[in-house]
């Protein structure tokens, strides 16, 4: 799994993408049903942000957090201690093999990672060994973030075209993978599989946020985005694509997916 976005500073953009209002933790897990005692696996955890929130929720639980980045699960690691929450275990782990028996856990959950996995279908089949028989995996992600930009913008709609089809040539990144994901729980033999929709329209303060929180996706993107269109593009795209986010009359949003499947 590649994250074009790994930087030391992540932990932080994500800790305040979660203060932004349209990234609800409550309404992204309320199909996942855990239950007292219940041993959940936090697939690619990140900063923690949803083990913790768990925790604090669901007291009884057990969570496992785990992810591919060795920088993450540190500061997943030192952010649960902060907080003195003591339910929680961080390991490194890449999620298309695990170092856990089968049937280890009653629920699973992955959010904001099957965009940057080249193979999908495998860490999937993954989970189903981990889950036991009739616990379930919880699967979200975004369609259309970064490109459900409506902009007159030439120049950034022609950067966006080239950053697509980039993505989808080198298979690196899938910004349109929410609409999968029920496909990837049945091919990897899960059943019962349901979904919940909801746009994330942005306005008024919500879309003063989203623009700072791009501000810092871009900073550590820049890297890829130079790679692809050139130094002196890639910074004019940044700078015109935070203008057009901002402008009225341009619209952003993106859809979410939350997919639950039983084994």
């Amino acid at each position: 799994m590649a994250y074009i976005l790994e930087d030391k500073e992540e932990f932080t953009r994500l800790e305040n993408q979660e203060l932004i209002p349209c990234y609800n933790i409550k309404n992204d897990i309320s199909l996942l049903d855990i239950k007292e005692k219940n041993h959940i696996l936090d697939a690619g955890c990140g900063a923690g942000t949803i083990s913790r929130f768990m925790a604090k929720n669901f007291p009884h639980i057990t969570i496992e957090g785990c992810d591919g980045s060795l920088e993450r699960a540190s500061q997943a690691k030192e952010e649960n201690k902060r907080q003195q929450i003591n339910n929680i275990n961080v390991f490194n782990s890449s999620l298309e093999s695990i170092d856990k028996p089968e049937n280890t856990f009653d629920r699973i959950i992955c959010r904001f990672v099957y965009e940057y996995l080249k193979t999908p279908v495998e860490v999937t089949k993954e989970f189903h060994r981990l889950c036991k028989p009739g616990g379930k995996v919880l699967l979200i992600d975004l369609d259309g973030v970064f490109f459900n930009l409506y902009t007159q913008n030439q120049f950034v709609n022609n950067c966006l075209a080239t950053l697509q089809n980039t993505f989808q040539r080198e298979n690196s990144l899938d910004l349109f993978v929410g609409r999968k994901l029920p496909f990837y729980l049945q091919e990897a033999g899960f059943k019962n599989i349901q979904y919940q929709l909801r746009s994330m329209e942005f306005k008024g303060q919500d879309i003063l946020r989203e623009i700072e929180n791009y501000k810092e996706r871009f900073k550590f993107a820049h890297a890829s985005f130079a790679k692809i269109l050139g130094e002196e593009e890639a910074t004019l795209f940044e700078r015109l694509y935070l203008d057009e986010m901002g402008k009225s009359g341009n619209i952003i949003f993106y859809n979410i997916f939350s997919v639950v499947g039983e084994k």
